[in-house]
């Protein structure tokens, strides 16, 4: 009951052969997301910002001394219920122990393991969860060992531990799966692309041309991925031609909706939702505490953008306390950026000093400052939390010594890391509500195609358009897209 799998014979000489044992390639066609986090250090344990339950983890690791080391997968918030993939005493091994629950239990199969070559320091692990399952290759694919999983709804986290000594995890790689569960009985489509017009979708520009094409244009590569005999593609006149292509409206009536999209991987600009440049905190936001008819302050801090920044120091000192919280906005990007300094006072202990994200009232992503003055890039991966309503809460309960805690540039983004300003080259599908683009996706820098899905839940019943746009001139400045449909269920 694994995942499909590729087999293959390895010669490793005088006449010894070792059995591979790797998925199958064509998962590639199921992918719908790739999150790079960064290489990390780790001496202990470290959390990733991501969440999800269908997904490939890929990690070089490697280590020189120490006791264990590994990744926890399906991990709920306190940390109490995960599935352990590690290395100790010489062995790669799944330890799914804390993963039990009532009526279903593991028994005394909790963990199983394979022997590693003598002496090995670093591992490439390239590990599959699924809903139930959690599947680990290793040694490229000499060792392959496959575990059903008990996995609850909210056991979605990753982290990152060692025992005993530190270890460099590097290339780490997310990639996202498409439920694949329906895909024998697909809604029919919203758009199919098949006509020799676009019908009733309207173009600007000319880089969708007169109507859709027959896989690749003059001096493109190959176009795969998908259905029918054609789709949209803007790279009519090369990719230094402009355009867009925009739907009728339409209105919401499913809970998703899914298309295959492919070309550059050129993102929105990010939504600049705070700069704090001005008099007060901002339209909407409300202040308790010391911080009561307060505002940003001039400051100048190593890497701080602009000429003012929220700075919890103001109106007491280390000795003001109290809250700063924004105004409700609904999550409709993957990330949500910002630069933070201050107090190393983390949420969850007495005497906090943190900057949070609410959704329905509780901590769902929280950020401290390192006692340091200078600005430091904070991500939050928010990509499964699309379409809810949150609120950021800057907190100051902190009175003493490096009590207080500094934020600016508060930005919505596809990427981590960005603060804002970045230039319009966007290669990208939107989906528009009153004038407004509520979500967004782009390609992955390829000519498949590949499954893309919109929880829109919070949207039914509203009118929309989606709009295909490319605004790119340079390498991969093009989109392409086929095959809308508007489900009940993720992409199939």
């Amino acid at each position: 009951m694994s995942v499909a799998r590729q087999l293959s014979l390895k010669s490793e000489g005088s006449g010894i052969y070792s059995l591979l044992s790797q998925p199958t390639p064509n998962l590639a066609n199921y992918a719908t997301k790739t999150v790079k986090p960064a290489n990390a250090t780790v001496n202990g344990r470290t959390t990733l910002d991501y969440h999800g339950s269908v997904y490939e983890l890929d990690a070089d690791v490697s280590w020189t001394t120490l006791n264990n080391v590994g990744m926890s997968v399906g991990e709920n918030k306190d940390g109490s219920r995960h599935t352990n993939i590690g290395v100790y005493g010489g062995n790669l091994y799944v330890d799914r122990s804390a993963q039990d629950q009532v009526p279903y239990s593991f028994g005394t199969f909790q963990q199983s393991q394979a022997p590693l070559a003598s002496g090995t320091t670093s591992l490439h692990l390239r590990i599959l969860v699924d809903h139930g399952s959690v599947e680990v290759f290793a040694d490229d694919g000499r060792i392959a060992l496959s575990n059903q999983a008990f996995f609850t709804s909210s056991d979605t986290g990753i982290s990152l531990y060692t025992i005993g000594g530190s270890a460099n995890f590097a290339n780490l790689s997310i990639t996202e799966f498409a439920n694949i569960t329906e895909q024998a009985n697909p809604a029919a489509p919203y758009a199919d692309f098949e006509g020799s017009t676009y019908g009733s979708w309207t173009t600007a520009g000319a880089a969708f041309g007169s109507g859709p094409a027959s896989g690749a244009l003059t001096n493109q590569q190959p176009v795969t991925g998908y259905l029918g005999n054609k789709l949209a593609n803007s790279f009519n006149g090369g990719d230094a031609a402009t355009g867009t292509l925009t739907s009728p409206s339409f209105t919401i009536g499913h809970s998703y909706v899914n298309f295959l999209a492919g070309g550059g991987n050129n993102p929105r600009p990010s939504d600049v939702f705070a700069d704090f440049e001005g008099a007060t905190w901002g339209a909407g936001w409300t202040a308790s505490g010391s911080y009561i008819g307060q505002g940003p302050t001039a400051e100048s801090l190593p890497n701080q953008l602009g000429s003012k920044v929220l700075d919890t120091y103001v109106g007491g000192g280390d000795a003001s306390t109290g809250a700063i919280t924004s105004p409700t906005f609904t999550i409709t990007r993957d990330y949500i950026d910002f630069l933070i300094a201050g107090g190393n006072h983390p949420w969850g202990q007495s005497g906090a000093a943190a900057v949070n994200l609410l959704v329905n009232g509780q901590v769902v992503r929280t950020a401290t400052g390192q006692n340091s003055s200078t600005m430091s890039n904070v991500n939050w991966d928010v990509h499964t939390l699309v379409g809810q309503k949150a609120q950021i809460q800057v907190i100051d309960h902190a009175s003493g010594s490096w009590g207080h805690i500094m934020v600016d540039q508060i930005v919505f983004s596809s990427v981590p890391n960005a603060v804002g300003g970045e230039p319009d080259n966007q290669t990208t599908v939107n989906l528009v509500v009153n004038g407004q683009v509520v979500r967004t996706a782009t390609g992955q820098n390829s000519e498949r195609l590949a499954w893309t899905s919109w929880n829109v839940s919070d949207l039914v019943g509203q009118s929309a358009q989606i709009q295909v746009v490319d605004n790119g001139t340079g390498s991969w400045g093009h989109i392409l897209l086929d095959q809308v449909t508007f489900e009940d269920i993720p992409a199939a």
